[in-house]
């Protein structure tokens, strides 16, 4: 993203107001990082989100979040999503420092990647009270490109150890052959 781009994306000084959640339907998207943010609630529990905009296709421009609350599976989740953007693996104090509650270098790392997603709302239909709308998933497949737009060596190329969602993906109903 240059730097004009950013600027014209910076809220005005003293606003607050949030992005609408875009309502995507189940699937997957090519999307880049905006904003990662690591916080404390004022009731105490910690939360993460990954603000992240769809870059290219029908619902180009469209704004969600992978948002959670911190628990052991959301944190192994985290690490997993971080090493697959990040190339590497990130110490904590890297990327939240819990004593400042300030953010570290390793979100330089994150923000501005591309990445391959998938959106599933919950099975089970769960909605959100707040928005009337389901709750959802955000798995990160792959990286399409790291900050500043470097392109992993291999085409498709994802971290080893993350779990590996595309096999869900794949279905002999791909119409895409079809010449019309």
């Amino acid at each position: 993203m240059s730097l004009s781009e950013m600027w014209s994306n910076s809220p005005v000084e003293g606003t607050t107001e949030r992005r609408e959640v875009a309502d995507l339907k189940d699937g997957v998207y090519v999307m880049e990082i905006q904003r990662f943010r690591f916080f404390r609630s004022k009731s105490g529990p910690y939360y993460h989100c990954w603000e992240l905009v769809v870059v290219d296709g029908l619902n180009k421009g469209a704004y969600t979040e992978k948002f959670s609350g911190c628990s052991e599976i959301s944190m192994d989740i985290l690490r997993k999503d971080v090493r697959r953007i990040a190339g590497r693996w990130v110490e904590l104090e890297e990327l939240y420092d819990e004593k400042s509650d300030r953010l570290g270098p390793a979100v330089g790392e994150l923000v501005g990647a591309v990445v391959e997603v998938q959106k599933k709302d919950d099975p089970r239909g769960k909605v959100n009270q707040k928005t009337g709308r389901p709750y959802f998933n955000l798995n990160f497949l792959t990286l399409v490109a790291a900050v500043g737009g470097v392109v992993p060596e291999e085409e498709g190329a994802s971290v080893e150890s993350a779990p590996d969602f595309t096999e869900d993906l794949k279905s002999d109903d791909d119409d895409d052959d079809i010449p019309f």
